[in-house]
């Protein structure tokens, strides 16, 4: 099984660490730093939605506290000119089931590809960068992610994740997770931070993929010469709480619609 470059996160803002039964998922481009890990290929999976189980209890991912953040970086003979750019969204939802075990649980999220945001300070301050940057080049870097040859969001508006396996420890389980983005399904297996809280459910970490798993072209200029870098860096703080009401479990089931067994979505 690869497994992508992870370690237990401290950039990620307002968040302490360690966390609970788990959660993971993905992300994308930009133009962009310095010096970015070699990371092994995924493989292709099959996708096969997930849905709550309704004997279990159900928490819904907390969009307020939840934070995905995507870091691309410059590359080729011209990257001094370039920027290292933040990508980031609180736009998660979703669901998690704790069971017993790490093997119990179910989990599965989505994130609608136009609610992603560009290089906020905050953001970028947590990652170690300089937190301004000029808004031409942030509207520039969202519309080259959000165009054809990144993420397509007209054509696939969406990112999905959900929850394979999960083993081991259950403050840091290997959680195997498979993610849908522009048409391609990938899967991976993260090491993830978890905190179990009286009414919460953390989960925290980081990994690490190339553009070309998900058929992503990388931003290139002046021939290639300035270029974003292959790899894509991620961090994840996914909380989940109880749903607040009947109808919010509904909204929740409802968007995550059961697939036949073995067909892909």
């Amino acid at each position: 099984m690869n497994k992508p470059l992870l370690r237990i996160v401290h950039g990620i803002p307002g968040h302490a660490i360690p966390a609970p039964a788990l959660l993971c998922v993905l992300a994308l481009a930009g133009c962009a730093a310095p010096v970015v890990q070699e990371t092994a290929r995924l493989e292709p999976a099959e996708w096969s939605a997930m849905t709550p189980d309704e004997n279990l209890p159900l928490l819904q991912i907390d969009r307020e506290e939840s934070l995905l953040l995507i870091r691309v970086d410059p590359a080729g003979p011209m990257a001094r000119l370039g920027h290292s750019h933040v990508i980031g969204t609180r736009a998660i939802t979703g669901f998690i089931q704790p069971g017993d075990k790490p093997e119990d649980t179910r989990a599965a999220l989505s994130i609608e590809l136009a609610d992603l945001k560009v290089d906020r300070p905050e953001w970028r301050a947590a990652w170690g960068l300089a937190p301004e940057m000029d808004p031409e080049a942030i509207e520039g870097t969202r519309a080259n992610l959000l165009g054809e040859k990144v993420l397509d969001a007209a054509q696939w508006p969406r990112l999905e994740a959900s929850i394979e396996t999960a083993a081991g420890l259950a403050w840091l389980p290997e959680v195997t997770v498979r993610i849908r983005l522009r048409g391609q399904v990938r899967q991976l297996t993260v090491p993830v931070a978890v905190f179990h809280g009286p009414d919460r459910i953390e989960a925290v970490g980081e990994f690490a993929f190339e553009h070309g798993d998900f058929g992503l072209e990388p931003f290139s200029a002046a021939g290639g010469a300035l270029r974003v870098a292959e790899t894509i860096r991620v961090r994840f703080r996914i909380v989940a709480k109880p749903a607040e009401s009947d109808t919010a479990d509904v909204a929740i089931i409802d968007h995550f619609p059961k697939a036949a067994p073995g067909t892909i979505q």
